[in-house]
């Protein structure tokens, strides 16, 4: 407001609080390993169902953390199988707001987990059974450090950042799901809100080559952004083709089936940002996965 970043920490009144906090409730919920590769249609269903994502982060649980988690989401007994079941793999960790999100997430989870739970463990998703525990699996997920997924690896990794616009529209799960479905792996994966310096310092090879430059940073600073590292062979160039055109227009003309050309609206509002050159996957990963953490 007026080119400050405010923070509300709190209701002015009571009435104000009775119309707007049922709006802003948060649920939890944790994809585990088994349908790791089904978080894209996952959030693509909770997006279409209503939730907007507040919070997204894809984690490394230790066996201390897997038996830590499975207390807060009372998943009973045995809990051993489902502890070692989240320290077997990624698990993505999903913040859901929505009104009465969380009696909602309830009303859908029993049809998530019979398209998407495994035969032998049944909570390939879970959410915690209250409200106390939702708060605690929240803070959990994403106020705590834990193990650090990105590999950073030079040559194997590049980056896609789902633009604020992209995110806003309800497109991260499909966008997700159409990656994971390209064949790609995805090896780190969080939700980021960049302020204006932050967006300047990731955007600034591009200052004084796109005319859109400004515009870009401007975009960035909107919302929230989601941000992967993605792992392929010659996984830059690869992904930029699945990316598609810079000019949405061009995209949609030229390759229909990319991803610009799926969810960009125009060349500033695009859809994604994906790493351009070889060189600069690595290193564009780590700014969000590394630089970004501290």
């Amino acid at each position: 407001i007026h080119s400050r970043a405010l923070s509300i920490i709190d209701y002015a009144d009571p009435f104000t609080r009775s119309k707007l906090a049922p709006a802003s409730e948060c649920a939890a919920l944790i994809i585990s390993p088994d349908a790791y590769h089904h978080s894209g249609k996952i959030l693509d269903e909770l997006s279409t169902a209503g939730f907007a994502l507040k919070n997204l982060k894809m984690l490394r649980l230790s066996e201390g953390e897997a038996y830590e988690l499975t207390g807060m989401l009372g998943v009973g007994e045995p809990s051993a199988p489902y502890a070692k079941l989240l320290c077997s793999g990624p698990v993505v960790a999903v913040g859901l707001m929505a009104a009465g999100s969380l009696e909602k997430l309830a009303q859908c989870i029993g049809d998530l987990k019979a398209r998407y739970a495994t035969d032998d463990v049944e909570q390939a998703l879970a959410y915690a059974p209250s409200a106390p525990a939702h708060d605690a699996v929240l803070s959990f997920a994403f106020e705590h450090a834990h193990m650090p997924t990105a590999t950073l690896e030079e040559g194997a990794v590049s980056c896609c950042v789902v633009r604020p616009h992209a995110v806003h529209a309800g497109h991260t799960g499909a966008g997700l799901g159409a990656i994971m479905d390209a064949g790609y792996d995805v090896s780190a994966l969080e939700i980021f809100r960049l302020d204006e310096a932050a967006a300047k310092e990731f955007l600034e090879v591009y200052q004084g080559v796109v005319p859109e430059y400004n515009d870009m940073v401007l975009e960035m600073c909107t919302g929230p952004c989601v941000a992967l590292e993605v792992r392929a062979e010659n996984a830059v160039m690869t992904f930029r083709e699945t990316a598609g055109p810079w000019d949405v227009e061009m995209a949609k003309e030229l390759r229909p089936k990319t991803l610009r050309a799926k969810f960009g609206v125009d060349r500033v509002h695009n859809g994604v940002h994906c790493t351009d050159l070889p060189e600069d996957g690595a290193l564009e990963c780590a700014y969000f996965f590394d630089l970004l953490q501290t």
